[in-house]
């Protein structure tokens, strides 16, 4: 993205001002340009995009950009712009006039009604005459449909509203399409992500669903070119689940790739999508075996579900939300709820070895649970996944991580048939349970350890 900054004595090429300013700019791929204009002069000079990723990316996908350079774009082509992003707003607080809200104030007063104000009278440069175009000393009062750019340093900060951000951020969510190579939309009919390799079925299910339902917005179908999503074949994901991610008219020509999922998470476009992940999301055979499981074990007694995380959960979230509760800690509430609420089972959900002989010995006859292998945190040593450690051990780790992933979906449902639930800290497990559930538990609560 290029600056605006006061005319300098860096030698450096110069151009004309023009309406094509910007890309006349990066043709010339330089890191200063002086401009010319009529009666006024200035600098545009060149920062990366990249420096910029939020820090909840930098963190979430090491090595990913939430941001792509954007040397080349088109602001006329806008098949391929993601307009309903800009359309959610009637207002537009921007604070610094730079290339991007540049573009972005012809886009919005070419295709929406919002009002924009600026405390930079440097675009009165570019935009002189606009009556939708307010210069003002500071910004007037917000409302829920209020966009507010601000400069550099809100880019490193990520809004899951969208509302607050900084001029790359905001620029990214209209252009995110031609970042990705697509200049014509019409051209496609297919929509082909990569996950994470380590994302496990909660993930792979949130974000497929998200994409499933975002890219339908766009006319495009979600699919799987290279078979596998996070650590999952996408032929096991059919098996259980309704997603059809294999097209046989689906080429190169024809599906736009996404690459890396940071760039997608990035936009209200894929992150505010909000598909329903309920028991529809599971194919009716599954579901059948599900329900028959679920009557022949809990037969028709009150029961309490409870989700403890442990092994690697314990390993990667040692602070933050994520941070798991021990069963000490939460024995206490299960106690209280098993008599105050007259539950007479206790069905709990763990895929760690440790925490069920601990609950096993504290609730003996009382407590029901899935059998299925589990592990400890000693068991993972140097590595860091459940899944790594399954693929160590395991003659045939796919099946090995099929069958681990109808175990964990058979304990989930077993949560949500529960009549109260307890989960000991935010977990994907706990979102899935819920929507199971349909808003049926008689109480919920969840341990936030790790918040202040």
């Amino acid at each position: 993205m290029y600056l605006i900054k006061k005319r300098s004595e860096v030698e450096c090429p110069v151009l004309t001002f023009s309406t094509n300013l910007f890309h006349e700019a990066h043709a010339l791929k330089a890191d200063y340009v002086h401009v010319d204009g009529d009666g006024f002069a200035f600098d545009l000079e060149r920062i990366e995009n990249s420096d910029y990723n939020p820090t909840y990316f930098s963190n979430r996908w090491k090595g990913q950009n939430a941001y792509f350079p954007y040397d080349y774009y088109d602001e006329n082509a806008t098949n391929s712009l993601f307009l309903p992003f800009l359309k959610m707003f009637s207002q537009v607080f921007i604070s610094e006039a730079n290339e991007y809200t540049v573009v972005l104030t012809g886009l919005i007063l070419k295709y929406t009604d919002a009002d924009i104000y600026f405390t930079d009278d440097r675009i009165r440069w570019f935009y002189n005459d606009d009556e939708r175009l307010y210069i003002v000393e500071s910004f007037p009062e917000i409302n829920n449909r209020t966009l507010t750019i601000n400069g550099l340093e809100q880019d490193l900060v990520f809004d899951r509203h969208f509302k607050t951000m900084g001029p790359i951020g905001a620029f990214h969510n209209v252009f995110f399409l031609q970042g990705h190579g697509v200049m014509d939309l019409d051209r496609y009919k297919y929509a082909d992500i990569v996950l994470d390799e380590k994302a496990g079925i909660g993930s792979v299910l949130n974000t497929l669903s998200k994409s499933v339902t975002a890219m339908r917005e766009i006319g495009l179908e979600t699919i799987s070119v290279n078979k596998i999503l996070g650590q999952f074949d996408s032929s096991m994901l059919g098996k259980y689940f309704i997603f059809d991610l294999t097209h046989d008219d689906a080429n190169e020509s024809n599906t736009v790739f996404f690459h890396e999922i940071a760039a997608l998470k990035s936009t209200a476009f894929m992150y505010l999508a909000e598909p329903e992940i309920d028991l529809h999301v599971l194919k009716p055979s599954f579901l059948e075996e599900l329900d028959e499981y679920m009557t022949a074990i809990l037969g028709g007694k009150r029961t309490l579900g409870v989700l403890i995380r442990g092994t690697d959960y314990i390993n990667m979230f040692k602070t933050g939300n994520r941070m798991m509760s021990s069963p000490s800690e939460m024995v206490p509430m299960i106690d209280e709820w098993m008599e105050k609420y007259g539950y007479e089972k206790l069905f709990l959900a763990t895929e760690d070895m440790d925490i069920l002989k601990w609950m096993r010995e504290h609730y003996k006859g009382k407590l029901l649970a899935v059998s299925q292998e589990r592990h400890s945190v000693q068991d993972l040593r140097g590595t860091l996944l459940l899944a790594d450690l399954d693929k160590l051990s395991s003659e045939d780790p796919n099946l090995t991580l099929e069958e681990t992933t109808v175990n964990y979906f058979y304990a989930l449902y077993m949560l949500s048939q529960c009549q109260g639930f307890i989960c000991s800290g935010y977990c994907n497990g706990y979102d899935l349970v819920l929507n199971f559930n349909q808003n049926k538990f008689e109480h919920v609560y969840l341990f936030q350890k790790g918040e202040s």
